[in-house]
């Protein structure tokens, strides 16, 4: 399997890993590439764990995130490239944090993912959304789609 292929398989479980979040309730698109941001990472991470940080792992993350560039230019969710740039690793940095959280405390409520992708997706800073009754069916859903990822994408 070619790197370009690799990266379009990874892409396309990370696209398809959307749908489980959206059995909650359906995202507006910027909300859906906001689940694709947390979906690239999770497939990036698990594609690095196994392949390091060689030549292939950097080939491939570069036209997985051309991918992703390709879905937001698209769709016009960021008015320039250097916003776009800006906001890809802004969230990279963010949803890691927050996977973090999630893993290493069972009782950590994503209210923050939930602003993300619900109430002010592609938003600067997204704030703590604190509806425990959404919360609590929308963590299992998104858990579920985590695990769904990272175990597809480990298969790659």
């Amino acid at each position: 399997m070619t790197e370009n292929s690799k990266a379009l398989s990874l892409f396309q479980i990370a696209f398809k890993g959307v749908e489980i979040v959206e059995r909650f309730k359906p995202l507006s698109i910027e909300g859906k590439f906001e689940a694709l941001l947390l979906n690239a990472l999770m497939t990036l991470i698990t594609f690095q764990n196994r392949y390091g940080s060689s030549d292939e792992y950097a080939e491939v993350e570069e036209n997985f995130m051309g991918l992703v560039v390709m879905v937001a230019k698209e769709h016009n969710l960021v008015p320039n490239v250097d916003d776009l740039a800006d906001l890809i690793n802004n969230r990279m940095g963010f949803y890691d944090d927050e996977i973090n959280k999630l893993t290493n405390s069972p009782a950590y409520f994503p209210g923050r993912i939930y602003d993300a992708f619900y109430i002010n997706p592609l938003a600067n800073n997204p704030q703590v959304f604190s509806d425990l009754s959404q919360i609590m069916i929308f963590q299992p859903l998104l858990r579920e789609m985590i695990s769904d990822v990272q175990e597809k994408a480990g298969r790659i």
